[in-house]
C-alpha cells in the first residue's frame, strides 16, 4: 500500500524508532461458559491490552471481563461495549440491575458496582453504552424506542450529565448513532440522516459543544455516499470508517478522507477500530484465496496486511487450522489485538482471543511523534457542515 499509505501519513510526522523486543508476542484465548456452552465475542480492550470484555452467547447475552489473565462471567450485564483505558470502567448494554432503569446511562466497575448517570432529558428511551473515553467519564451511545428503528445519539460527561446529540441538520431525525469518542471526551464519531426512515446514513463526527459535522468521501466519490464513522483515534485527529455497498473503507486525518487499499489494489470493505495515534488501524476486506481471515490490520509501515499473516509476522503463535473471524479491539498502543477465534480442527468452539505483538514489534516500527499528535486537535479541523 505505497501511494496509500503515503497519502495517509502526508503532514503527520512519522518517527521511526529502532527494533527493541520488551516482550514476546502471545495468543491467549479468553475462553467461555462450558454449562452451558456458549460463544464468546471481544468488544473491548484497556489501553495496554491487559484488560478485555465483550459478551458471551448462548439463547441470551451475558457480559464478561478478562483481568490478570482471567474471565469474570458478569451476570448482570448483557453486553459490555465500552471501556476506559485503564480497564477499571466499562459501560454497555442493559444493565440487568433493579438499581438501574434501561432508560439510563450506566457505569460499572468490578470494585464499585453499578453507577446510575441519568437518561436522555424528556426521552423515555434504552439507553446503551458503545464506547468510553480514556478516564471513564464521557460515555457515548444511543437510546432506542418501541418505533422501528428509532436511534438518538447521546454523549453522557461527568458533572455535565447526559446529552442528546442532534442530526445531521442539526435537529433530530431519529435515526443517527454515536459509535466512538476521542480519549478526552471532545470528538464523538457516528452516522447521521436527515430524514426520519430515509436510509441515507453519512458519516459524522461531533464537536466538544456538540455541534455535527460531515464527514466526506475521498474526491471523485458521491457526496451522498451512506457511510458511517466506527471509530476515532485517542488524540481525535484519525476517524476510521466506511461506505456502503462495494465502496470501501476510509480514514479520515485532520479532516481529509483517504481510501484504505490493499497492494494489490483493493478497498478494504471497513474500519472499526485505531489506535491512539491512528498509526495502527482495523478492519474488515473481502479476503483472497490465500487468507484466513477477512479482516486485516493496518500500520503506516507495511499497509494493509491480512490480520492472520500480520500477527504470524510478529511472531505471534496461531494455529494453522484456527480462523480469525472477527478483529474488533486495537489497544492505545497498537500492540494488542482481541476479536472472535476458531479453530475446530483443534476442539476450540467460537470464543473470544486477545493477541500481543513485541513493542515495538518485529516488523512494526511505527509512531507519529507525540508532539505533534498531542497538539493539533479535531475540533481545529476546517469546517464541514
Amino acid at each position: 500500500m505505497k501511494t496509500t499509505g503515503t497519502s495517509l501519513v502526508s503532514g503527520v510526522v512519522l518517527c521511526w524508532v529502532a527494533s527493541v523486543v520488551l516482550a514476546a508476542p502471545s495468543f491467549t484465548l479468553i475462553g467461555r461458559p462450558s454449562n452451558p456452552p456458549a460463544e464468546s465475542h471481544a468488544r473491548c480492550i484497556s489501553a495496554d491490552g491487559s484488560v478485555v470484555a465483550g459478551y458471551n452467547q448462548t439463547t441470551d447475552y451475558r457480559g464478561f471481563l478478562w483481568r490478570n489473565a482471567v474471565r469474570s462471567d458478569e451476570t448482570a450485564i448483557s453486553i459490555i461495549a465500552g471501556m476506559s483505558s485503564d480497564g477499571t470502567y466499562v459501560t454497555g448494554t442493559t444493565a440487568l440491575s433493579s438499581n438501574i432503569p434501561p432508560t439510563n446511562v450506566w457505569r460499572y466497575s468490578q470494585t464499585g458496582g453499578f453507577e446510575d448517570l441519568g437518561a436522555i432529558p424528556n426521552r423515555r428511551l434504552a439507553c446503551s453504552g458503545i464506547a468510553m473515553n480514556a478516564d471513564g467519564n464521557t460515555i457515548v451511545g444511543y437510546a432506542t424506542g418501541s418505533q422501528s428503528g428509532l436511534r438518538i445519539p447521546y454523549r453522557w460527561r461527568s458533572g455535565v450529565g447526559v446529552t442528546e446529540l442532534p442530526d445531521i441538520n442539526g435537529g433530530n431525525s431519529g435515526f443517527s448513532y454515536a459509535n466512538g469518542v476521542s480519549d478526552d471526551g471532545d470528538i464523538v464519531v457516528g452516522s447521521s440522516t436527515s430524514v426520519f426512515g430515509i436510509i441515507d446514513d453519512r458519516p459524522l463526527y461531533w464537536d466538544a459543544a456538540g455541534s455535527p459535522h460531515r464527514l466526506f468521501p475521498p474526491a471523485g466519490t458521491p457526496t451522498a455516499t451512506g457511510g458511517s464513522a466506527l471509530a476515532v483515534s485517542g488524540n481525535g485527529r484519525v476517524i476510521v470508517g466506511g461506505f456502503g455497498g462495494s465502496i470501501g473503507a476510509a480514514v479520515w486525518i485532520d479532516g481529509v478522507a483517504n481510501w484504505l487499499v490493499t497492494n494489490d489494489g483493493r478497498r478494504a470493505g471497513s474500519a472499526n477500530g485505531v489506535n491512539y495515534d491512528g498509526s495502527v488501524i482495523i478492519g474488515g476486506i473481502v479476503p483472497l484465496p490465500t487468507d484466513r481471515s477477512s479482516n486485516f490490520i493496518y500500520t503506516t509501515q507495511t499497509g494493509i496486511v491480512e490480520a492472520t499473516r500480520f500477527l504470524l509476522n510478529n511472531g505471534v503463535p496461531i494455529s494453522p487450522t484456527g480462523t480469525i473471524e472477527q478483529l474488533t479491539c486495537v489497544s492505545r498502543d497498537g500492540l494488542s489485538f482481541a476479536g472472535t477465534y476458531i479453530d475446530l480442527a483443534n476442539g476450540i468452539e467460537r470464543q473470544a482471543f486477545v493477541a500481543t505483538i513485541p513493542s515495538p514489534g518485529v516488523t512494526i516500527i511505527i509512531g507519529v511523534a507525540a508532539v505533534a499528535v498531542t497538539r493539533r486537535r479535531l475540533r481545529k479541523y476546517p469546517a464541514h457542515s
